[in-house]
């Protein structure tokens, strides 16, 4: 069944750019932009929820091309109700949602949702050349900088199979001091970027540490209010349950103060050390949640697509 979008629908795709200084951030990963995009939900117009369209999916490929992104991450939902759109996404769209160095991938709930989705969906991946991390980890840019991907919160959930505790910091070189204008940082850290589709579970793994964390899942709260009364939806974590579930999305996440921009994540101490975390190690996480490439109301109220690019600076203290 093919479904005509309606016109009111068609969106600009918003561009958020940020710069998110690391500790101890090794000079080949200075200015290294990296491209989210998320929840794509696509039917390819075959399904009453239409999830995005060709036309946002055109507007996130140009956005990612001007900016010449050194890496591009997908945090998972690329079809919804009809998974056979797969093969479609892959052929048309996924190629174009790659940066210098390529992109990474994970799974979201919807990509679990039938019996086939999982199969399609990675199959698309793989003929585009998109490496999905199911609980996994790679490192897509060099030996400094590594991706872990974790599976679905609700599908296929298994932390402990890629999380592990921050690599201790390497001396720098005389060379790599050099090329920090004689500074002399000193030692030099493998930044870790981990990608999660739902950011219930973002405090769970802010144990392991991390230099970024990126998340979707929530499409921005699935109704953006206005800033004075933004805040109100979260509220809905703390109603009863069988109230709840009567609120279109409501049940999407336990904790709605996850579901949209940037949240700090303090960073626990390991289990039995209750002294300060190791040098170079960050107090807090930063986790940025995106609203996604899904415009279908009622459940994304005001809600706008968007391309969050974020460029990796030093710390300077």
């Amino acid at each position: 069944m093919m479904v005509a979008r309606p016109p009111m629908l068609s969106e600009a795709v918003q561009l958020r750019s940020f710069e998110v200084p690391m500790v101890g951030l090794h000079p080949s990963l200075h200015g290294l932009k990296i491209a989210h995009i998320s929840d794509l939900h696509f039917n390819d117009n075959n399904s009453v929820e239409m999830g995005t369209s060709d036309d946002i999916l055109e507007q996130a490929a140009r956005i990612i091309e001007r900016e010449q992104v050194d890496l591009v991450v997908l945090t998972g939902d690329y079809v919804d109700h009809w998974p056979e759109a797969a093969p479609a996404l892959g052929a048309r769209w996924l190629p174009r949602f790659k940066g210098r160095h390529g992109a990474v991938a994970i799974l979201g709930n919807h990509d679990y949702q039938k019996p086939q989705s999982q199969r399609l969906v990675l199959d698309a991946f793989a003929r585009a050349n998109i490496t999905v991390l199911v609980n996994a980890r790679a490192e897509p840019i060099n030996k400094w900088i590594e991706v872990l991907g974790v599976g679905d919160l609700w599908e296929d959930y298994h932390p402990h199979r890629v999380m592990y505790p921050l690599p201790p910091p390497q001396p720098a070189t005389a060379a790599e001091n050099e090329s920090e204008s004689g500074t002399g940082q000193g030692a030099y850290r493998k930044a870790r970027l981990v990608l999660t589709h739902n950011p219930d579970s973002a405090p769970y793994l802010s144990r392991w540490g991390a230099d970024l964390m990126l998340a979707g899942h929530a499409h921005g709260g699935q109704s953006c209010l206005p800033p004075g009364l933004r805040q109100l939806w979260p509220l809905v974590s703390y109603l009863p349950f069988d109230l709840r579930r009567r609120i279109p999305g409501s049940l999407a996440l336990n904790n709605w103060d996850l579901s949209y921009g940037w949240i700090d994540l303090p960073r626990p101490l390991v289990q039995g050390d209750e002294t300060a975390l190791p040098p170079l190690e960050p107090t807090t996480i930063p986790l940025y949640v995106t609203s996604g490439l899904d415009r279908m109301p009622p459940r994304l109220l005001l809600c706008h697509p968007e391309v969050a690019i974020f460029t990796l600076r030093p710390h300077k203290p």
